[in-house]
This record gives C-alpha cells, sequence and structure tokens, in this order.
C-alpha cells in the first residue's frame, strides 16, 4: 500500500496528493456512513492548510450511500465559503447513478479527467450528458 494511502476498517483507501495548484484525493472502495470520520478528517486538515481547489477521484469508489453524498455537498459548501473550487471526477457505474439521480452535478462540476477538473475550463460531463431516468412519476 502507498504510505500516502490510508484504509478505514470498511475498506475505504484515501490517497492524497497535490498537482499544480490543487489538492486531488483519489478514494477506492465503498464511500459510506462507516467511512466518514477518515474523510471529515481529511477534508478538515485540508481546508486549515488554506488549500482552495480540492478534486476528488471517484473513478475506484463501487459504493456511496446517502451520508456519502452528504458529506460531498458539505465539501463543496465549506469550499465556496472559503472562494475555493471542488469538482468530482471520473464516477463511474453505480456510483455515477447515484450522483445523477441526487443532482449534485447541478451544484459540483463533475468531470472526465483530473487535468480538466483542475483546468476548471472544460465542460463538466454533467452538463454534456444528459440524465436518463426509467423511473416514471405519478
Amino acid at each position: 500500500m502507498n504510505p500516502e494511502m490510508t484504509a478505514t476498517a470498511t475498506a475505504m483507501q484515501i490517497e492524497r496528493s497535490v498537482l499544480q495548484d490543487a489538492v486531488v484525493i483519489r478514494i477506492e472502495g465503498r464511500f459510506e456512513f462507516g467511512t466518514r470520520h477518515d474523510y471529515k478528517r481529511l477534508i478538515g486538515q485540508i481546508v486549515q492548510e488554506g488549500h482552495r481547489r480540492l478534486v476528488l477521484d471517484l473513478e475506484g469508489v463501487t459504493f456511496v450511500d446517502s451520508s456519502a453524498l452528504g458529506l460531498l455537498l458539505l465539501t463543496d459548501q465549506n469550499f465556496k465559503l472559503k472562494k475555493g473550487h471542488f469538482s468530482l471526477v471520473k464516477p463511474t457505474g453505480y456510483v455515477r447513478q447515484v450522483i445523477e439521480l441526487a443532482n449534485l452535478p447541478r451544484v459540483i462540476p463533475v468531470y472526465d479527467s483530473i487535468g480538466e477538473a483542475i483546468a476548471g475550463h472544460a465542460e463538466p460531463i454533467a452538463l454534456r450528458t444528459p440524465i436518463s431516468s426509467s423511473v416514471a412519476i405519478q
């Protein structure tokens, strides 16, 4: 395991790096209620250090629950209050579906790559790809 990686009791791994002026966090495994403390601690540390750009790479995340969605919204709010920028990168499969159904891309930009997120110039994928759902509302 990478020395920058930490594992929680429920098998979520977090890796932190810095690219240009952005902190990039890569999460692998399940992002859920049982892993919230490690995530909150890391985000608190990043904010405390004065970083204003955060990119969260979700490519390796296999599951998210409502507490993870809430943490993503709180992270975004924290960075906006500090005049910063928070974005998500590469959610796949189930995780992408949950994020789209929760309408998070309307609040938090979602990109195809870390480079696009850091540049902040490219149109987020949520704006290019319409959300499709087979759920009928009556």
